[in-house]
């Protein structure tokens, strides 16, 4: 469904954001 695409995409941003802040943590 629709929804369930929504939901995968947002959990996919999270992960993007989680994996740019650790790597931004990694270079100062």
């Amino acid at each position: 469904p629709l929804s369930e695409g929504k939901q995968l995409k947002t959990k996919f941003d999270d992960i993007f954001a989680a994996t740019k802040y650790m790597q931004a943590l990694k270079l100062n």
